[in-house]
């Protein structure tokens, strides 16, 4: 490559004359990269993608300058940039000469490497960056791909690994300005944590304003994999995941329309239909989720409630959100539409 394009790219992704985002600090991972920086070994920071790796990697650089070293000696490569076509381990020769060129630092540089997994035999070169001590370095990837390479063995005793999880609740809640140091804080911003939208509610529907309020509401996540994890009395059934990915969409999509209101619909006999969406004074459709409609049994109940609610409602855009069946179906007169969820999520409408 080019030395000119080489520092293109690299004048993007680095602090020389310009900030970063450097997103929210998390600030158990900055203080172990720290300490770990203290050595003389390769730092290799692992996790699942989007765990926050990159930002992380950001965050330690803006920590070094923040602490005495100038920019200039610091070197963040992205090798997700699509403008480096070349992934043979002859760049890292390329941008590493190129970087001491024109930055010329006057102490030994930090060089930070992001997806380095995407250069092939990665590994030997930075052992002998790291053995002949030309700067330190940071490399990151996911789990499978860094240690399914050669890092085990040619960087043998030679690296120390930081995994990156997901947020945790903690961090959540410290993401949305929410600290919570001591048990008094945890009983004084109760409420501030129910209102961080991590989960939300959906009323009965009742034409009786009063009656809506007195009845149970139904509650949802925000995020599926954090209620789980978590454990807000949520079944590990898939079909109430499911229910749940179509709650979250419909307040999404409900976010965009103001006249919009979700609700839920459910008689005495014990019938429900998960959904009801209200558009102004009119009841604009009948949504159920029931990931396997194979059960003659099931399928009775489902379709039982939605034409129940059909009639109470006068209502006939009846939809049963499934995993896999689509079909339509007329009974007692009525069209009932059967949609996969995966299809229903890519339809741009509220039902």
């Amino acid at each position: 490559m080019r030395e000119e394009k080489i520092l293109e790219i690299l004048e993007d992704w680095n602090f020389w004359k310009r900030k970063l985002d450097t997103g929210v600090e998390r600030g158990e991972y900055l203080e172990r990269a720290k300490t770990f920086l203290e050595t003389d070994m390769v730092l290799a920071i692992m996790g699942i993608r989007r765990a926050g790796k990159s930002f992380i990697m950001r965050q330690v650089a803006k920590d070094l300058i923040a602490n005495g070293m100038s920019p200039n000696e610091t070197v963040i490569v992205n090798f997700e940039d699509s403008r480096f076509t070349d992934r043979s381990v002859h760049v890292l020769d390329q941008i590493f000469e190129t970087y001491l060129q024109y930055l010329d630092p006057e102490h030994k540089p930090c060089i930070l490497l992001d997806e380095i997994h995407l250069i092939d035999n990665w590994e030997r070169w930075v052992r002998t960056i790291n053995e002949l001590d030309k700067a330190k370095v940071i490399v990151s990837g996911s789990n499978a791909q860094l240690l399914s390479g050669e890092l085990a063995t040619v960087l043998t005793g030679r690296h120390l690994d930081l995994f990156v999880f997901p947020v945790c609740f903690e961090e959540f809640l410290r993401f949305r300005s929410l600290e919570i140091n001591d048990k008094l804080d945890m009983i004084h911003k109760k409420i501030d944590i129910k209102n961080a939208f991590l989960i939300f509610f959906i009323s009965k529907f009742s034409f009786s304003v009063k009656n809506q309020q007195k009845a149970p509401r139904k509650v949802y996540s925000i995020d599926v994999g954090l209620s789980n994890a978590v454990g807000f009395r949520f079944s590990k059934n898939i079909g109430k995941i499911a229910e749940n990915i179509v709650a979250v969409e419909l307040k999404r999509k409900q976010s965009r329309d103001l006249l919009t209101e979700i609700y839920y619909w459910k008689d005495y006999q014990q019938n429900e239909v998960d959904f009801v969406i209200k558009e102004g004074l009119k009841i604009k459709g009948l949504v159920q989720v029931c990931w396997d409609i194979s059960s003659v049994e099931t399928r009775k109940r489902e379709t039982r409630a939605l034409l129940k609610a059909s009639k109470e409602l006068k209502c006939n855009n009846l939809l049963i959100i499934t995993g896999e069946y689509e079909d339509e179906e007329k009974v007692r007169n009525k069209k009932i539409l059967y949609t996969p969820l995966w299809k229903w999520l890519l339809i741009d409408k509220i039902y």
